[in-house]
């Protein structure tokens, strides 16, 4: 009987630049022992797992892309409201319907939370994962990844059980002390008699 298929649940998702043509998705899965990585172009799928047993740390790293970001829509949005309102001579209206997409943009950026790296570790490699790239959002999956890599690294974590010393020897009996000679007594001298008259 073939064995059940796993089942997987998303924890997050997201996208990155491939220096090309083409940008890379990336979406991190949640198995029975194990995290998936997927990373797809669309041509090519790769597959990456890290065993709940092998995990040594998982840590959030801040960056201040948030505010790029937010400079970038900012200026643009900035920038493009000028030209339209010079090009229209005061039509505020026109303004706001060109702009409106990049100040959505921004804001959107802002309440998404500050960006961040997130990187798993264990004894063999170090790996990003480009899906979480909030701190908010990183916060929250390793909130729920903690138990289950605690629980399975539970026996890896205990120390083992001290072994019971051997009881030493017993004690031989001493021997017992060799009673002392009896000590004689010399008998007293015999008193003299005076001599007689």
């Amino acid at each position: 009987m073939a064995a059940p298929a796993p089942t997987y649940q998303r924890l997050a998702r997201g996208s990155s630049g491939g220096g090309g043509v083409t940008s890379t998705y990336h979406s991190l899965w949640l198995g029975a022992d194990h995290l998936l990585l997927l990373s797809t172009t669309g041509y090519t799928e790769e597959y990456r797992r890290f065993y709940f047993r092998d995990i040594q740390v998982l840590y959030v790293e801040p960056t201040r892309w948030r505010e790029h970001w937010a400079a970038i829509w900012g200026v643009a949005a900035f920038l493009l409201g000028l030209i339209v309102l010079m090009a229209t001579e005061g039509a505020w209206g026109w303004v706001l319907f060109f702009t409106s997409p990049l100040l959505m943009l921004f804001g959107w950026n802002w309440a998404l939370g500050p960006c961040c790296r997130t990187h798993v570790a264990t004894a063999v490699q170090i790996t990003r994962l480009p899906p979480l790239a909030r701190v908010r959002q990183a916060r929250k999956v390793l909130a729920r990844l903690q138990p289950l890599i605690l629980a399975a690294q539970a026996d890896l974590a205990a120390p083992p059980s001290p072994e019971t010393p051997a009881a030493p020897p017993a004690a031989e009996p001493m021997p017992a002390a060799a009673s002392a000679p009896p000590v004689e007594t010399p008998p007293a001298p015999a008193a003299e008699s005076p001599p007689a008259a």
